[in-house]
């Protein structure tokens, strides 16, 4: 079992990384033991990132092909988020969250995301994405847990800032390793296929470039064939 006795908790939240299940599991822990917890999530300032390395950090991470599709169905569905930047900033492309079962929209949009230079997302990863030829969820990892160090893209062995992460895949067992329940209650699902059956090859190809860190560091599988 990871250690974390002894630290208070704090959990940092990556987006559509079933972040509001497993925050919630880590807050449950920490105020039945009556520990001091803090969620954060991308808007981590200078002031939290100094109290860190005298925390127990608990980080959230998923597949990156279901990421990209949850991600993308989420905001149609609910009609909120990217949506909403969408109806107001690129009207000509809010077609694509129209049908989160609609896998041609899907593959236009991820393309759209990667591969345009403009920040679509509004969210100020694209010079990083540009900058370091890596996909939005790689962007995200390391501004949120790596201090925006891309040193650390040669290095998948480093963990500056987080102490244990939990994978969507791994839920069971990620979480037992620090003595957490497991209780299949996942919220804020969204409606869709399997992620899978929205690639093509060459949306296997493209988001397994991009994002290779992350299939290296916690040894996801490309299923490229």
């Amino acid at each position: 079992m990871v250690e974390s006795k002894k630290k208070p908790i704090m959990f940092c939240h990556l987006e559509k990384c079933a972040g509001t299940f497993i925050g919630q599991t880590v807050r449950n822990r920490a105020e039945k033991e009556k520990k001091h917890f803090m969620w954060v999530g991308h808007d981590i300032d200078d002031s939290i990132k100094k109290i860190m390395p005298n925390m127990f950090v608990v980080g959230n991470i998923r597949n990156p092909f279901s990421f990209y599709v949850s991600l993308w169905a989420f905001s149609g569905i609910h009609k909120k988020g990217h949506y909403d930047l969408f109806k107001t900033k690129y009207p000509q492309y809010l077609y694509l969250y129209s049908d989160s079962y609609n896998i041609t929209h899907f593959r236009k949009w991820l393309r759209l995301i990667l591969l345009t230079e403009e920040d679509l997302l509004n969210e100020g990863f694209a010079r990083y994405m540009k900058q370091y030829n890596i996909g939005l969820l790689t962007s995200r990892f390391f501004e949120l847990y790596n201090n925006a160090d891309f040193t650390y893209l040669n290095n998948v062995d480093a963990n500056p800032l987080v102490d244990h992460f939990i994978r969507v895949e791994n839920l069971k067992d990620d979480l037992n390793k620090i003595g957490l329940p497991y209780t299949n209650r996942i919220t804020n699902k969204s409606k869709h296929h399997h992620y899978s059956e929205y690639y093509g090859e060459d949306e296997k190809a493209l988001v397994y470039k991009l994002d290779n860190y992350i299939f290296k560091k916690f040894n996801y599988q490309p299923f490229l064939t």
